[in-house]
């Protein structure tokens, strides 16, 4: 501890540095295509209900929030690559596909496992 400048030094076998990261879209200049779009004041991501933002315009992964975890709070907390293939394959189905249950298949984002590499491992399962 340095007293002389008001410092307090401590040590620690392990420190995590979360970094926010936003969704480039307004960059985009869809507003002028999709009037109605809407996009999330913070993040960036456009928001919508199971993938679809606009007419004829859908969004996942990075870029797009569902608009009920906008109303509960929860927003980018299922940024992670494995998400936006898995909701990917389940908007194909929901537009193409012929087989009713693949059709009305949704992400689970309250199962959703993600670990986070460090060298003392991390893991969850579902929202915390």
């Amino acid at each position: 501890q340095n007293k002389n400048i008001g410092q307090t030094f401590e040590e620690y076998d392990t420190v995590i540095l979360a970094i926010g990261r936003v969704a480039n879209t307004r960059h985009l200049n869809l507003h002028s295509t999709f009037p109605d779009l809407s996009t999330h004041k913070n993040s960036g991501k456009l928001v919508g209900n199971f993938n679809q933002v606009g007419t004829h315009l859908y969004a996942v992964g990075d870029v797009f929030e569902e608009e009920s975890h906008v109303k509960k709070g929860v927003v980018g907390k299922y940024d992670l690559t494995s998400v936006a293939i898995r909701a990917g394959q389940f908007l194909a189905h929901r537009l193409y596909s012929g087989e009713a249950e693949k059709r009305n298949k949704v992400v689970e984002y309250k199962s959703v496992p993600f670990s986070v590499f460090t060298p003392k491992e991390l893991g969850v399962i579902g929202e915390t």
